[in-house]
């Protein structure tokens, strides 16, 4: 008896959208939030939406690439486990930080926020 087996095969395919002042931050170690912050911020700063990206790590906390799965609206962006994990699976991150904006100002995290985070 034949049992049908599916395979996939994934593909990663990085992106053509240069970011000029991201071009020498390929190793970085991210050691605290502040890491993140300082060298990534040009993701997230003068954007008019909420942005939500995930940054993948290998063993040595060393930035091994990044994802923005979702942009959103002034103070939402939806997102789901699938894309959050996707990538971080793919490329075999040993783990990740999630990121995202507060277009709004307001820094204080909203009740979809810690929602999220859980």
């Amino acid at each position: 008896m034949k049992y049908p087996l599916r395979t996939i095969k994934w593909r990663f395919q990085e992106t053509h959208e240069p970011i000029p002042e991201l071009a020498n931050k390929s190793s970085l170690r991210v050691l605290s939030p502040q890491d993140l912050f300082l060298n990534y911020k040009t993701l997230f700063k003068d954007h008019v939406r909420e942005r939500f990206v995930v940054f993948w790590l290998d063993a040595s906390n060393k930035v091994m690439g990044f994802e923005i799965i979702s942009e959103g609206t002034l103070n939402s962006s939806v997102v789901h486990p699938r894309e959050v994990f996707r990538g971080a699976i793919v490329t075999t991150a040993a783990s990740i930080i999630l990121a995202h904006n507060h277009p709004s100002g307001n820094n204080e995290p909203s009740t979809e926020d810690v929602d999220i985070n859980k």
